[in-house]
């Protein structure tokens, strides 16, 4: 059986992922931003998920960490 590596790029995980700004008692359909945030691009805070920093070419480890690998069946 041939594995493949599979780097993990998630939003916690980025350089450029902050926190998004959250009111306390406010409905998630009416917060000013969503959870996390790219902070990538100056002046910007876009919404991100797991899903977008997937396979986002710009995505750097936290602190210059190595980043985590696992191996997947191929």
């Amino acid at each position: 059986m041939a594995y493949g590596l599979k780097i993990f790029q998630t939003a916690a995980n980025c350089r450029w992922t902050r926190n998004g700004y959250r009111l306390s008692g406010v409905a998630d359909s009416a917060q000013p931003e969503d959870l996390l945030v790219c902070v990538r691009e100056p002046g910007t805070r876009r919404g991100v998920t797991d899903a977008n920093c997937e396979d986002c070419e710009l995505w750097e480890t936290m602190n210059g960490e190595a980043p985590r690998a696992t191996r997947l069946p191929s």
